[in-house]
């Protein structure tokens, strides 16, 4: 079974832990998973949905052991962003038979039935800030690998264009930096409700880029580029 999903969360939380930049509020890494774990949940995913996700699962399995982190970093002495990640077991949160209840009034009935199968993998649990990652389940239909992923926002949400793994290489290469997601949501920024979100991106990406000089940053900042240049439609 691969471990470097759980070793590179590792070194990301000491890399944190050890910049003077970073206050960590809340980390935790579960390092040994129970034994026979991985081909428990592998079974329990195929009589659920009928779909053998084994050589994908046993990679990521370790790492989705509630591996949790919430920090804040500061510049020039004050708080100027943070962050939050909180993994969930894939197979809890696939086979999970709760509601998340993410819908509100204003939301027609195809809106909350659509929402009703979101399964949450990745939530904010310290931060208490009601932005998620989603599974979403099409009732009826078994999915022949992970089913797509969904970031959900206080009541909007956009398919992200990620698969299980990517959104992992998401939160390492950018730290689970607050509104990482929305680089790979089809999000137009050219609208003017999101220039403040762009800013903030944007902002964010050149600050970490002086926090973590020996990391590379490009290819976030070319992917936010693009993004003021889209005319992508939201999805939902």
């Amino acid at each position: 079974m691969s471990q470097e999903y759980l070793r590179d969360f590792q070194t990301l939380i000491d890399q944190m832990k050890q910049h003077s930049s970073f206050e960590i509020i809340a980390d935790e890494i579960v390092a040994n998973y129970e034994e026979g774990l991985a081909e428990l949940s592998v079974n329990e995913l195929r009589m659920s949905f009928g779909f053998n996700l084994t050589q994908n699962f046993e990679k990521y399995i370790d790492v989705s052991l509630h591996t949790h982190l919430r920090f804040v970093y500061y510049i020039n002495g004050d708080v100027s962003g943070g962050g939050e990640f909180h993994l969930s077991p894939i197979a809890d949160s696939l086979t999970s038979t709760q509601d998340p209840e993410l819908w509100h009034e204003g939301m027609t009935q195809q809106e909350i039935e659509f929402l009703k199968y979101f399964r949450v993998f990745d939530d904010h649990p310290d931060s208490g800030d009601f932005k998620l990652a989603a599974f979403h389940l099409t009732p009826g239909v078994s999915p022949p690998a992970f089913p797509d992923i969904y970031f959900y926002d206080r009541g909007e949400y956009w398919k992200m264009n990620l698969d299980y793994g990517g959104y992992l290489d998401g939160l390492l290469g950018l730290l689970g930096v607050s509104n990482w997601q929305y680089l790979f949501c089809d999000v137009d920024m050219t609208q003017p409700k999101y220039e403040s979100l762009f800013n903030e991106l944007n902002n964010t990406l050149n600050q970490l880029t002086k926090l973590f000089p020996a990391r590379d940053f490009e290819t976030y900042r070319e992917i936010l580029r693009t993004k003021r240049e889209s005319d992508s439609r939201r999805i939902g």
